[in-house]
């Protein structure tokens, strides 16, 4: 017997229900201002819906996780231990500074778990104990590492909590050890 169908639509966080408006009206305004765009048709507006496609739901976390992947955090710049509050807040978003962990070699096993309490402390959609960070064992990344690009990439499972059922996902990030950069690459579903 196989398994039931899993469903196209599901209950889109509020985030995403503002957020889909402001985007189609950047996807507008781009379009005027580029010369060879056909003339724009008049249509009426229509009162943002909970309803969203599993596309557009990875799509939107597709967005915040590179966000978060190009934003270093303020610990990495400052010692924040004096201020718990500032570390536990929004001045404290994105993630740690790799560049120290990889010119240190002791502290290169912390990087899955630098990255693991990044996604964690900001991606408050992921459900508790889904997530699951390990080295990539593709071809050119033996055991993680790729000795030719000189890069770590790391696989990264979770779960979104959706309604009616948790979305997985699975995505990598590579870190260019020499430039000491972070990239998060969203492969799909699990």
């Amino acid at each position: 017997m196989s398994p039931p169908p899993l469903p196209d639509r599901f209950e889109a966080p509020l985030m995403l229900v503002f957020s889909e408006p402001h985007r189609r009206r950047e996807e507008r305004r781009q379009a005027r201002q580029s010369l060879l765009a056909p003339p724009e048709k008049a249509r009426g507006r229509s009162a943002p819906v909970r309803a969203a496609t599993r596309k557009s739901i990875e799509d939107d976390f597709k967005e915040r996780v590179k966000t978060l992947s190009r934003s270093i955090d303020l610990a990495s710049a400052c010692d924040l231990s004096a201020y718990p509050r500032v570390a536990a807040s929004i001045l404290n978003y994105g993630r740690p500074d790799v560049t120290g962990m990889i010119a240190g070699t002791g502290r290169l096993g912390d990087l899955a778990a630098a990255l693991r309490k990044a996604l964690e402390r900001h991606e408050p959609g992921i459900v508790d104990g889904s997530l699951t960070i390990g080295p990539a064992e593709e071809a050119p990344h033996r055991h993680g590492f790729d000795a030719v690009s000189q890069s770590l990439r790391f696989e990264i499972s979770l779960d979104l909590a959706f309604a009616p059922l948790p979305i997985p996902l699975t995505f990598h990030a590579e870190i260019d050890v020499a430039a000491g950069k972070l990239q998060i690459d969203v492969a799909g579903p699990s």
